[in-house]
């Protein structure tokens, strides 16, 4: 899946530059590779989720492509500790022609001593996300017969500031949560709405899978965030890079202390 980076990064250079930056023989072959990625990397909408849901006044349907990352090698899961360790990322910023734009991945992954379990039930419930997360001001289930083991509509107000710098941002996002055959689990989400019209684009999920570390039960913890945002605050790869890491460090650590605390329910 990481090659598709490149891939990605290379089609939007082109799409919105109109840059090719390889030679042309080569491009069939790498848009035939790009594409059978993609394929592979985005799962459809769950053909089993309902038609959409209508909220204050508008008709919102399932988005066709979702984008995960799943575990890495197993001697890699015995290497990891409780700090999140950044295993890629990527930022690009362009002027569309609406203005601004910015694109950029975060991909963190952890290993804990908690059973998968404890994560599963904290990451599924869309309805309380905000009581966990930090940034996270507001978020709800709003889906007709909420259930959180079915996907999902999920209203999410957020805010990002750093010294005053940073903006608040409201969107809806469609949540499936997956259970795998192997004992691991995933819920992963893309955008249906930005209500303030600041995201072109979203996608995410969170992963976790529980294996065995010096005859104890941990579970490895892989969360990845894709983000388009349209008309991006000043300095914002400045801000990245320098508050970032915390950032998902925080997040990777209000999630370990939700999970603990369902362990000892």
């Amino acid at each position: 899946m990481q090659g598709n980076t490149f891939l990605n990064r290379l089609y939007r250079i082109y799409r919105y530059t109109g840059k090719i930056l390889i030679p042309p023989a080569a491009l069939g072959l790498v848009l035939f590779f790009s594409l059978t990625a993609f394929a592979a990397a985005n799962p459809s909408a769950n053909p089993s989720a309902d038609s959409g849901v209508e909220w204050k006044g508008r008709h919102l349907e399932p988005p066709e492509h979702f984008k995960l990352r799943n575990s890495v090698a197993a001697e890699q899961l015995q290497e990891l500790g409780s700090t999140p360790q950044e295993h890629s990322k990527d930022f690009i910023q362009w002027e569309h022609q609406d203005g601004q734009r910015a694109w950029f991945y975060t991909d963190y992954h952890a290993a804990y001593p908690l059973p998968v379990e404890s994560f599963i039930q904290v990451l599924k419930d869309a309805e309380n996300e905000d009581k966990v997360f930090p940034n996270m001001t507001y978020t709800s289930d709003i889906s007709p017969d909420p259930d959180p083991d079915e996907p999902a509509y999920q209203e999410v107000k957020i805010s990002f500031k750093i010294f005053g710098i940073g903006a608040d941002y409201h969107y809806l996002v469609y949540r499936i949560p997956t259970w795998y055959p192997d004992g691991s689990f995933s819920v992963h989400w893309a955008l249906v709405d930005s209500v303030d019209n600041k995201y072109a684009d979203l996608y995410g999920s969170w992963y976790v899978k529980e294996f065995e570390k010096e005859g104890q039960k941990h579970t490895y913890v892989r969360n990845y965030v894709e983000t388009e945002m349209i008309g991006p605050p000043p300095l914002l790869k400045t801000i990245r890079n320098l508050f970032a890491e915390r950032t998902v460090r925080k997040f990777f650590e209000s999630l370990y202390e939700a999970a603990e605390e369902q362990q000892r329910s």
